[in-house]
């Protein structure tokens, strides 16, 4: 059976907007100091059990965020180094959330969380807050390139400007998607699935330009015969 994920990623030219420096950037494969522990894992689907790509996972002590990262293709994640303490782990994707209160990281050691998020509680986060007509939206709609069919239900999320996480989005019953409140500027759209046994493809496209008060229309054609 294949398993599809497409994901929409948007960041404006000129660069993204610098992380704080206090937030820890993550390697995986980094070996821990012997005054440093870490948090990792594997996130799932808790439906299927299988591993959920894209989620954005962070630690949280006394309410500040320490540590960010993204799930990758096997749905591993990493939070740290850090230093040793008690810290709250959250996960998100689109509108589906949760959270693990109290998890102990100790020096040279890491701590396994196993994330579980339940996708039938996606919803759509897609809108961002917005007042007046200073910002702009794009909307689109993800379709199978040769037959032209919408895919409802598939993952999309957006990332660049002034957002400090991707938002997460699920097509509806006829492949549409709609991200706004966007500040005004111009965005490279790039779209990327997985195919079990096949890897990952990437679709790119340039210059979406974002104008204040008004729609950018995008079509996302995704060619998904068997290679």
């Amino acid at each position: 059976m294949r398993r599809l994920v497409i994901l929409l990623l948007l960041s404006a030219c000129g660069g993204a907007q610098s992380m704080s420096p206090q937030v820890v950037t993550t390697e995986r494969n980094a070996k821990l100091r012997s005054t440093e522990g870490a948090i990792g894992g594997i996130v799932r689907d808790s439906a299927d059990g299988k591993p959920l790509p894209m989620v954005s996972i962070q630690a949280d002590q006394a309410g500040k965020r320490i540590a960010h990262d993204i799930s990758d293709y096997e749905g591993r994640y990493r939070l740290g180094p850090l230093p040793p303490g008690r810290y709250d782990v959250s996960a998100k994707f689109a509108n589906a959330r949760v959270q693990y209160k109290d998890i102990t990281v100790e020096t040279a050691l890491e701590t396994d969380v196993r994330v579980s998020i339940d996708l039938r509680d996606h919803g759509d986060r897609s809108a961002v807050a917005t007042t007046g007509g200073v910002f702009g939206s794009i909307q689109g709609v993800v379709l199978d390139g040769p037959q032209g069919n919408p895919f409802p239900g598939t993952v999309v999320s957006l990332s660049g400007g002034d957002l400090e996480d991707v938002v997460m989005s699920i097509t509806d019953a006829e492949g549409a998607f709609h991200f706004r409140g966007l500040r005004p500027g111009t965005y490279a759209v790039g779209s990327f699935y997985t195919l079990v046994e096949q890897g990952n493809i990437e679709v790119r496209k340039s210059n979406i330009v974002v104008h204040p008060g008004e729609t950018t229309s995008v079509q996302v054609a995704l060619d998904l015969r068997i290679r």
